[in-house]
C-alpha cells in the first residue's frame, strides 16, 4: 500500500500430528484459535489413534478447523505431517505437537521474518517448558533451554549462522517444503529436514518472541531415551 507499510497477511496452515491425544486435543485447538494473526486454518491428522482424538477435535465448532482421520499400515509422524501439508491451503504451514501451546501472538512476530530476506524458508520459535517446575528433571532440562538453546539460536540466528529446527513450533514456505521433498520418517526429521533445506540454500531463522510451550520429559528414562534418538 501507499505508505509503505507492510501487511503480512497470507494463510497460514497450523498442522497438528495427533496420536491418541484425547486427553489434550480440543485444548491444543481451542488454544490455537486465540492467535493475533487471523488468517488461519487448523489441520488436526489424527493418525493411527486408537481411542477418541479425532471425536474430540470434531467437537471444536469453527469453520477454520479441519479434523482428518488418517489409518495407514506404516506409523510415523512424517506420514501424518505429508497428509496435513497435502490438505493445507495456505503457503505457510506451522507445526505443532498435539499437546502443543503457542503464545497468541506467536504467528504475529514470526510471519515478517520471512520478508526480509527470501531465502529464508523457515521460521523456529521458542519453546518454554509447561512443567518447567514439575520435578529436578524438568528443572534441569528448562535451565538447559535458558541459558544454552536460547541465547545460542538466537546468536547463531543473528550472526546468519544455521539454525536448526526443532520438532514443533516452527513455520515453513509450503512450497520449499514440497521442493525439498517434504518431510521424512527419520529418527530426528527436523534435522534431517533442516539439512535438505541448507543444501538447497534456505535459511531457517530463529524468533525468540515466537513462544511455544512444550513439554520436558519428567523422568530420566525419558530423557535418557529421547536423548538417545537424537544422538543417533
Amino acid at each position: 500500500d501507499g505508505d509503505g507499510s507492510k501487511q503480512y497477511n497470507d494463510l497460514c496452515s497450523i498442522i497438528i500430528p495427533s496420536r491418541n491425544e484425547e486427553a489434550v486435543i480440543r485444548k491444543t485447538i481451542q488454544n490455537c484459535l486465540l492467535q493475533t494473526y487471523k488468517n488461519i486454518e487448523i489441520i488436526v491428522v489424527c493418525h493411527n489413534c486408537s481411542d477418541r482424538t479425532f471425536k474430540e477435535a470434531t467437537q471444536v465448532l469453527d469453520s477454520r478447523v479441519m479434523p482428518f482421520e488418517l489409518t495407514t499400515k506404516e506409523a510415523g509422524k512424517g506420514i501424518a505431517l505429508n497428509y496435513g501439508v497435502e490438505k493445507a491451503t495456505g503457503d505457510y504451514v506451522l507445526i505443532l505437537d498435539g499437546d502443543g501451546r503457542l503464545f497468541n501472538d506467536f504467528i504475529e512476530k514470526a510471519m515478517p521474518l520471512f520478508y526480509t530476506d527470501e531465502e529464508i524458508a523457515g521460521v523456529q520459535g521458542r519453546y518454554v517448558p509447561s512443567n518447567r517446575n514439575y520435578n529436578f528433571i524438568t528443572r534441569l532440562l528448562s535451565i538447559e533451554g535458558d541459558l544454552w538453546s536460547t541465547p545460542y539460536m538466537t546468536a547463531r540466528s543473528f550472526l546468519n549462522k544455521q539454525v536448526y529446527l526443532g520438532g514443533t513450533g516452527f513455520i515453513l514456505k509450503k512450497d520449499v517444503l514440497k521442493a525439498v521433498g517434504s518431510f521424512n520418517n527419520h529418527l530426528v526429521d527436523d534435522y534431517e529436514l533442516s539439512c535438505r533445506l541448507f543444501r538447497s540454500n534456505y535459511k531457517v531463522v530463529f524468533a525468540p518472541l515466537s513462544v511455544d510451550y512444550d513439554e520436558k520429559p519428567p523422568n530420566l528414562s525419558i530423557m535418557l531415551r529421547q536423548r538417545a534418538r537424537w544422538a543417533k
